[in-house]
């Protein structure tokens, strides 16, 4: 597969490498079995796209991924921090763009 993986900071303690080597996988593995994939198919519960593979010691993957689509020429990476995390529940999120003719392409929300 020709893809460019994105990759948060390696201490960002909830970007993707963190949550990859929570699961004893490594950017070395991700990028192998995208370079090599055995199947793709997309995951029931979040609708993203995921491919299937072998890490290059022989472990069987599935990885879930978000696709950023050819079409956009810019991208805009908007964080923040809820001060009152209130539990656990499905945060909503909202972008608005104030230009016509421009669209905003975000997810739903996230659980915190």
């Amino acid at each position: 597969m020709n893809v460019t993986i994105i990759w948060d900071l390696d201490d960002d303690e909830e970007g993707n490498v963190q949550h990859i080597a929570q699961h004893f996988i490594d950017k070395e593995d991700v990028a192998h079995v995208f370079d090599n994939p055995v199947g793709v198919d997309t995951s029931d519960s979040s609708q993203r796209p995921m491919v299937f593979g072998y890490t290059i010691d022989d472990r069987y993957i599935a990885v879930i991924y978000d696709q950023i689509d050819e079409e956009l020429r810019s991208q805009y990476l908007l964080g923040y921090y809820v001060r009152d995390a209130g539990g656990e529940r499905f945060r909503e999120i909202t972008v608005a763009v104030d230009r016509a003719g421009l669209k905003a392409r975000t997810i739903g929300g996230y659980y915190r």
